[in-house]
């Protein structure tokens, strides 16, 4: 027991002189809500989408989408996620590649592979389309959104201090 905390003491001395010089990846982040549109083989579908961007390169979200052609309560849907990776994040329009993971209906898993472009109006509206190929056939995806918040770190190193 003495020999672990010896080790853990020590392990916890040499990250804590590392971590004085580390200087954190993530220099900002955003939660978004949008409105997402769908155009597929099995229709029209609509609903909210909630979205974590890191730095504006990485994106996160979840979608729940219902079916529009059709009245009935036991309508089409889809919900899942989608994960993001946009290529040029410092510019107002953004291209990457999308994967989407979700179900249809509670029955079919889908995965999709998508390319997206990203279009910022301005720091809180941004239009996002994506295009992509489901079961051999076009999918459209289309949405509105606007930031509900958005949080910046600062860029500053920290300095290792001098210790004799």
């Amino acid at each position: 027991m003495k020999k672990f905390t010896i080790t853990l003491v020590l392990a916890f001395l040499v990250l804590k002189s590392h971590a004085q010089t580390w200087q954190s990846p993530v220099k900002e982040y955003s939660f978004e809500l949008s409105n997402n549109t769908t155009r597929s083989i099995y229709g029209w579908k609509s609903g909210p989408q909630f979205t974590f961007n890191l730095n504006n390169r990485w994106q996160v979200n979840y979608a729940y989408l219902l079916d529009l052609s059709s009245t009935e309560t036991n309508a089409g849907s889809f919900h899942g996620g989608q994960f993001k990776y946009y290529f040029n994040p410092k510019s107002k329009l953004n291209v990457g590649l999308g994967l989407r993971v979700g179900v249809y209906n509670d029955q079919f898993i889908a995965v999709i592979p998508s390319l997206d472009v990203k279009v910022h109006a301005t720091d809180q509206i941004n239009i996002s389309m994506g295009l992509a190929r489901l079961d051999r056939y076009p999918y459209f995806d289309l949405s509105f959104g606007f930031k509900v918040f958005k949080k910046k770190f600062l860029n500053r190193k920290r300095k290792r201090l001098q210790s004799f």
